[in-house]
């Protein structure tokens, strides 16, 4: 019995050694494909690595070479951009010039059609006048005529600028509180007192209304005015606007009060005052001016006009006094 319960113990000591030794060898298997793993695993990570650096590498590279071709290709095109700029700015530089050459050679041919035209016109005016027709002259001037109407005193008036000035005479407008011009066309407009010469009868007027291009009349010289010269005064007689009056220059040596005047055998009326006397070019050589005590005298057929030398020299003090103010 004792026999047997030995055996039973040695052989279940062996059986435990068996299988001590047989876990023994499976764990240090099992370590060793761990180990075996392990290895592989860090070498694949590696590899990996290697990979994911030479990738990045490559890509960066692609990215730079793309880079430098986007700049290149923006490089070109702008470069073809701007050359296309610069070609279509000279074409149209070219062209505008072109075209205001043409342009100005066009204006230039008009004004120089237009002027050979009011030059033909004139000598036709000159013409028909030296054959006693004045109605040309007349007719090109009224619209720079005046009729005006300053308080209870009728005179007249004429454009001196495309602004719309106008002369007329100081008596005309003296102390008035309100100043009317009206056109030949019937349009009134309110006028202001710019400046005036008492000594020598003259006022210089200004208009209240928006700028615009009036008609006006030119002055003449009167040095070169003969006596028995034909002319025509335009004005408003008692208050008939736009009369018109056709006589001859009497004399030339007239002085009065240290004003240069005209003698005419035009009887200037009331209302006349201050409107233009002209000649057969239709230019003014001199404003009209009444004297009251030649009714004293029975002097009807008789009338004075300040000559156009004279009176210019007054107007451009006039108006050289009131714009060096403005």
């Amino acid at each position: 019995m004792e026999r047997a319960y030995q055996l039973f113990a040695v052989s279940f000591i062996l059986i435990l050694l068996t299988a001590g030794v047989t876990y023994r060898l499976t764990l240090n298997s099992v370590e060793t494909r761990l180990d075996d793993f392990e290895t592989q695993f860090t070498s694949m990570q590696s590899q990996v690595d290697s990979k994911q650096t030479t990738v990045s590498a490559e890509l960066g590279a692609l990215r730079r070479d793309l880079e430098a071709n986007t700049d290149a290709i923006r490089q070109a095109f702008g470069e073809k951009f701007t050359q296309l700029e610069q070609a279509v700015s000279v074409t149209q530089q070219q062209s505008e010039t072109q075209l205001s050459t043409a342009l100005a050679d066009i204006i230039a041919s008009v004004k120089d059609v237009q002027q050979r035209s009011t030059e033909v016109e004139r000598k036709v005016q000159t013409v028909a006048a030296d054959n006693g027709d004045f109605s040309g002259v007349v007719e090109q001037a009224t619209s720079s005529v005046l009729s005006i109407q300053a308080g209870m005193t009728i005179g007249s008036g004429f454009f001196i600028t495309p602004e719309g000035l106008v002369v007329t005479n100081f008596h005309v407008v003296q102390g008035a509180p309100d100043i009317k011009v009206i056109t030949s066309n019937k349009v009134t407009y309110r006028a202001t007192l710019l400046s005036y010469d008492e000594a020598a009868d003259l006022a210089l007027l200004r208009l209240v209304t928006p700028s615009q291009d009036f008609p006006f009349l030119q002055f003449a010289n009167s040095d070169e005015v003969e006596a028995g010269e034909p002319v025509v005064a335009i004005g408003s007689p008692g208050g008939y606007k736009f009369s018109v009056s056709k006589g001859v220059i009497s004399s030339k040596e007239r002085r009065d009060s240290g004003i240069d005047l005209f003698q005419l055998d035009i009887s200037i009326n009331p209302g006349n005052s201050g409107g233009p006397v002209l000649d057969r070019r239709g230019k003014v050589v001199g404003i009209a001016v009444g004297y009251r005590e030649l009714e004293v005298f029975g002097l009807e057929r008789m009338g004075f006009a300040i000559q156009s030398n004279f009176a210019k020299q007054k107007i451009d003090k006039m108006r050289e006094q009131v714009f060096s103010q403005i």
